[in-house]
């Protein structure tokens, strides 16, 4: 469970990084299509980025940063009463981290239910081009869902037109499918502030999208704004069967419709994730520099007794850190590898060594170098 809370935390880390980025240079552009498809890749470079393997021959202030928790995550060996302390808090932490996802979860699936149960309760029309428009006399607030348009009898008297030409701007784009995406990075990242911030841009710019369609359909900017404000403050007790926004957002919404449109060289902007990604790929690389320390012992693969590997011999040594194709294990995992996969086995104990991969409290490291150089990960 550790390596996926590892990856848990990498890809918050980036999705932080890559959202921030985005807020100071693109959310208060008017290219809210090209915007949707930036968030699209926020999304995707963020769960996939910390999956990719790099190893560099320098380690820098970053990767050490990143080797030492690491390790903290998934160190097993020392003392009993150490280890079973250890396993205790990766106990803890799981259930909580799996309780958290199925509260987000159980959510996301009640409004589902719940949008379900209106479109079969209600009165259905159909519209064109496979669309359903679905009366109903709750005091809702309109929304759309799928192919489906649902909207109170009250609603659908006074401004049924305005309010069907919105919703049917978030049916062609095709909006809940950006929204699911939003909620399932939601459930596996709820304990990262900015997956909230994330999922929320996502509503905003849907809403800035549809918004701009309204007005491009012929109908008046002023009296669809003024419409918005009434429809906020005169109907508070409006039922919220979807993820709508707040006031703040009606503000910003509204600040949105009303900006200059925005020149086309400033979508260059975006060109900020490339540097981004690189960093957040450096930064997750493992240092592997063995071959750049002075005279370490060697052992190559014709020369090592298998007993070394399968009766673990170094694995009472509590001050020994193990470091299988560039990634710190427990002692354990000697039991586990095949000698026949092993190219190389480097013992270090100079200070320079155990300063590079940051175990001055350690009496020296055990460096083992597979021939596919892909252990850790068949492990994970």
């Amino acid at each position: 469970m550790e390596y996926y809370f590892i990856y848990l935390l990498k890809s918050a880390f980036c999705l932080s990084f890559f959202y921030l980025a985005y807020k100071v240079t693109l959310s208060q552009e008017t290219f809210h299509r090209f915007n949707r498809w930036i968030l699209w890749s926020v999304l995707f470079f963020s769960l996939f980025l910390p999956l990719l393997q790099l190893r560099t021959e320098e380690p820098v202030f970053i990767q050490q940063s990143w080797a030492d928790f690491t390790a903290l995550l998934q160190n097993s060996s020392g003392a009993g009463h150490e280890v079973q302390e250890h396993a205790a808090i990766h106990q803890i932490a799981m259930w909580i981290y799996l309780v958290g996802c199925l509260l987000i979860l159980s959510q996301w699936c009640g409004q589902m239910v719940r949008t379900i149960r209106i479109i079969h309760q209600g009165e259905k029309h159909h519209l064109e081009n496979d669309t359903y428009l679905i009366l109903t006399n709750r005091p809702i607030a309109p929304f759309s869902w799928k192919n489906y348009i649902v909207i109170s009898h009250i609603d659908w008297e006074q401004h049924g037109k305005l309010i069907m030409t919105h919703e049917r701007a978030h049916i062609r784009s095709r909006h809940w499918i950006d929204l699911s995406g939003a909620n399932l990075l939601l459930v596996l990242q709820w304990f990262n502030p900015f997956a909230w911030a994330f999922k929320r841009e996502v509503q905003r710019t849907l809403e800035y999208e549809a918004d701009t369609q309204v007005i491009h359909q012929g109908f008046d900017p002023y009296n669809y704004q003024i419409l918005l404000i009434e429809r906020a403050v005169g109907r508070p007790k409006y039922l919220r069967v979807s993820s709508q926004l707040d006031a703040s957002d009606l503000r910003k919404r509204i600040a949105m419709m009303q900006r200059q449109k925005s020149v086309a060289w400033h979508r260059l902007k975006a060109l900020y994730i490339l540097p981004l990604a690189g960093l957040m790929v450096f930064a997750f690389a493992q240092p592997v520099i063995a071959d750049r320390m002075e005279n370490p012992f060697t052992l190559q693969q014709d020369s090592i007794p298998s007993h070394i590997i399968k009766n673990s011999r170094f694995a009472s040594k509590e001050n020994i850190r193990f470091i299988i194709d560039g990634e710190v294990v427990p002692d354990t995992h000697l039991e586990q590898i095949d000698p026949n996969q092993i190219k190389a086995i480097y013992v270090l104990k100079d200070k320079d060594a155990l300063k590079r991969y940051n175990a001055e409290d350690k009496d020296g490291i055990i460096l083992i170098e597979t021939k596919d150089g892909n252990y850790t990960n068949s492990k994970k």
